[in-house]
Formats: C-alpha cells, structure tokens, sequence
C-alpha cells in the first residue's frame, strides 16, 4: 500500500476526484523512505534538527537567514523567482515537507504533506490548474499549517510558518549564494516596521534593517 493512501481515502465518496487526486500522488508524492534515504540529511544540514516552535533557532548556523512576512507556501510570481534560484544553485528537485512528527501522533487536521517537484514544473501543474478539490489547493492556496520547503542542492531552505499569530518566511541561505536570494527577497521598505514588530512577537529579532 502507498502511503499516500490515508490522503487518498478521503476522496472514496468523490471518484470524479479520486482519480485525479491519485494521478497527482502517483506524480509527486515523496514517499517516507526516499524522506528519510535521501533528503533528512539535507533537511538537517539546512535545518535545526532540535527546532520546535518559533523562537527556537530554525536555521543552522553556517546559514544566512532573511526573515519576510509569511503567510502562504508560494505567491505565483515568488514562485518564479525560487524557480530562477534554484536553476543557479543547482538543484534539479525540492521538496514540501509538512512541519509534523508523523512518528509521534496522528495529525488530527488530517495526515501530513510530503511533496516531490522537479525545478522545472509550471506553476500550474503544481496546483494543479487551481482545481478548489485536489490537494494541491490545501497545500499551495489554502494558508494552514506549517512547511519545510527545500531544495536537493542544500544551499538553500526555508520555513513557511503559515500556522503562526503572525506567519513568517524564514529563508537560510549558504553564504556563497546569500546575495543571489537577499537580492530577490529584499523586505520593502514599508514593510520594515511591520516586521520587526512580528518577529518580535515571535521573541525574534529582525536584523540589517536598523
């Protein structure tokens, strides 16, 4: 059985949408032992593996950290942008990864994400040309819960804190590409202020905006 399939079930009374929904998982599901075989040592060199909740220091050390207002995984257009940096960096997949402990217990908001694209996918296709009932929509157009997003290069990685009072983009960055992302993801002027007083509400403090 894949292990997509407590996702599956759901569309059991809904088959126009099953078919769908399967096509999509069969396309781009990451399965837990490629996770773990793969990718968990890529997450941890980006990531702090002892992470928990915001203020916990997310991002490693050796990281450069840019800190945006969050809110969704990707805006169309910022998709693009990631899409142009990752073609620079290297990287030929990255993955979402639900922010969850699936080892632990149960989500009860219903079993968590894990996503596998290729750099080079339309913005579309990862939505699945928007149709409100495939899964895609929770995970891309719908702002609950909270993702790792990264890529199989590990120069880059960044927290999604959807599911947050106040939802930030935590972006690390290794620092021979930090200026290619700072660039690209700069905070607006106007959203300076804002910011600092989320991050703070976070017990974070945003710095280089002073």
């Amino acid at each position: 059985m894949k292990d997509y399939q407590a996702l599956l079930d759901r569309y059991n009374n809904f088959p126009e949408h099953r078919q769908a929904a399967e096509q999509y998982l069969e396309k781009y599901w990451l399965d837990k032992k490629e996770l773990t075989q793969e990718w968990l040592e890529i997450k941890n060199r980006i990531f702090n593996k002892d992470f928990h909740s915001l203020p916990d220091r997310h991002i490693n050390e050796n990281y450069n950290v840019i800190i945006l207002k969050g809110g969704i995984v990707f805006f169309k257009e910022e998709f693009e942008i990631y899409q142009t940096c990752m073609k620079i960096v290297g990287d030929k997949y990255f993955i979402v990864l639900e922010d969850y402990d699936e080892n632990k217990s149960a989500n009860t908001s219903g079993h968590p994400y894990r996503l596998k694209f290729p750099v080079n996918i339309t913005w579309e296709e990862m939505i699945s040309h928007g149709d409100p009932y495939l899964l895609s929509s929770e995970v891309f157009l719908i702002p609950t819960r909270n993702y790792f997003v990264f890529g199989d290069s590990g120069m880059w990685g960044k927290y999604e804190g959807i599911d947050y009072r106040v939802p930030l983009s935590i972006i690390g960055v290794d620092e021979n590409y930090y200026g290619l992302f700072y660039d690209k993801f700069r905070v607006p002027n106007e959203d300076v202020e804002a910011l600092k007083k989320w991050t703070a509400s976070c017990g974070m403090k945003l710095t280089g905006y002073d």
